[in-house]
């Protein structure tokens, strides 16, 4: 288990540094398309756990980094689905803005201490720590997801919603071409 925790923590850092100093290129990308095969994809592996995944998607296209954009979304997802113990409900919704995509990302999950909303972006910060390491985190995924919204022009917070739970929202705006990437 610590070899695992130790591959999964050097793909981590690997990953926020390529954040940090490479661009990456960009494609005319359908953000609605991207969450439906992410929850294609979960939808199995969650279900052994009863957890229910579902996606509310606007359709429309906007010019993005796709890994990066990925990567963004399984990694919201990743933390989403260890608040949740055994059961309840994954929710990814999109709208599409004049200048880009606002991703929502929600979990029945027990929430975030309100003091901990505040930290929850930086490096190696973990709400529970015990139970994060059991389940493999580093405390990098909101870090790189903060690193990659915030490189690119876009905002990102996290609020507990009312009866439990956390929602993520993540504006990111389309580059144009030309743009400089990243």
């Amino acid at each position: 288990s610590e070899s695992k925790r130790l591959s999964n923590l050097s793909r981590k850092l690997l990953e926020l540094l390529v954040v940090k100093e490479q661009g990456l290129p960009l494609a005319e990308i359908s953000p609605e398309d991207m969450i439906r095969e992410l929850t294609d994809r979960l939808r199995p592996l969650l279900a052994k756990r009863q957890i229910s995944v579902s996606c509310a998607c606007q359709p429309g296209t906007c010019r993005l980094e796709p890994d990066l954009t990925w990567s963004l979304l399984l990694n919201l997802a990743d933390n989403a689905q260890k608040a949740m113990d055994r059961g309840g409900e994954l929710r990814f919704e999109s709208e599409m803005l004049p200048g880009g995509v606002r991703i929502r990302v929600l979990d029945t999950g027990g929430g975030i201490p309100e003091e901990a909303l505040a930290h929850l972006t930086e490096a190696f910060y973990r709400v529970d720590k015990a139970r994060s390491r059991a389940a493999g985190g580093t405390g990098l995924g909101l870090s790189i997801v903060s690193d990659t919204v915030s490189r690119r022009g876009g905002a990102i917070r996290a609020e507990n919603v009312e009866g439990g739970g956390t929602r993520f929202i993540v504006t990111l705006p389309s580059m144009e071409r030309g743009e400089e990437e990243l």
